[in-house]
């Protein structure tokens, strides 16, 4: 593909909003709708089996080393259980949040429903790439317009770095992750996600794509491409808050 091409495939995007790959248009929307089904199911058999581990279970140490889906819902060591959800799971607004399990970048897992959400009255998910034009400006104002505004109110920010420079087969690593906090001086919670969990946000793979959820564990608000990203997520953090 010529030079001049690539250029006017790159402007053309910017324009739309958002970053797309057109190589994934399609298929990946459907898979995206499969993996939500599917991981609905999953995750309904997750907090199902951490329901037992709270009624005893856990006490086999064996079992629940076996049971990766009930160790990761990790219901009996949180300290408000009685707000994370067990059905109802989707990737819609109105729908409930997946327990979606991503990498720090010291390697450590980070999942969704831990500590973290127990002190959070809202929980902001900005999914980019490095390869992403508008997600690389995001992160440039991420900390100055969300972090900073919302420092103290209970605003639990993740920035899912799903995919690196060389494109959407391009996985980040941990000394990738970590340059990133570096490149951006960022105070919020970054990981990477060697799993692709959250992929079944991005239908044609559009960038950067943000998800808001609130108190009790359900999508409020859900943003493919924008032309402001950031202006709509303190929109639905806002509305949240004033609730």
């Amino acid at each position: 593909m010529s030079m001049k091409k690539r250029v006017w495939i790159v402007g053309a995007l910017l324009a739309l909003g958002g970053c797309r790959d057109a190589t994934l248009t399609g298929a990946s929307g459907d898979s995206g709708a499969a993996a939500d089904s599917g991981a609905a199911a999953d995750s309904g058999a997750a907090m199902d089996s951490g329901a037992a581990m709270d009624s005893g279970a856990a006490a086999d140490s064996g079992a629940a080393a076996d049971s990766g889906a009930a160790m990761d819902s990790g219901m009996a060591e949180h300290t408000c259980d009685a707000r994370i959800p067990t059905s109802g799971f989707g990737i819609m607004p109105g729908q409930s949040i997946e327990n979606l399990t991503f990498q720090l970048c010291d390697g450590s897992d980070y999942s969704f429903y831990n500590e973290d959400f127990c002190d959070s009255v809202v929980t902001v998910i900005s999914i980019g790439a490095g390869w992403c034009g508008p997600c690389v400006i995001e992160s440039q104002r991420l900390e100055r317009e969300i972090n900073d505004v919302y420092a103290g109110r209970g605003v639990r920010v993740i920035q899912v770095i799903s995919q690196a420079d060389g494109g959407p087969t391009s996985l980040p690593d941990l000394a990738y992750c970590r340059n990133w906090v570096a490149r951006f001086g960022l105070s919020n919670v970054v990981v990477i996600d060697p799993s692709r969990a959250a992929n079944r946000f991005l239908p044609g793979n559009v960038l950067p794509s943000a998800v808001v959820v609130d108190r009790n564990g359900q999508i409020r608000f859900r943003e493919n491409g924008g032309t402001d990203p950031i202006a709509s997520i303190r929109a639905a953090v806002d509305a949240i808050l004033a609730e």
